[in-house]
């Protein structure tokens, strides 16, 4: 019975685990597109500066 619980507390870390990398993936892939938005935005404003 021992090893049983101490088998679910290991999946229970792992599955915190798993939330935690999803939403670091999801907050670098939020970093990303935002960076992607001001380079855009930074580009189109250099453009009309020169126009």
């Amino acid at each position: 019975m021992e090893e049983i619980d101490e088998l679910e507390t290991c999946l229970e870390g792992l599955a915190l685990a798993q939330v935690a990398r999803n939403r670091a993936r999801e907050a670098l892939e939020l970093a990303r597109a935002t960076a992607l938005l001001s380079g855009a935005i930074s580009g189109k404003n250099a453009e009309e500066r020169e126009a």
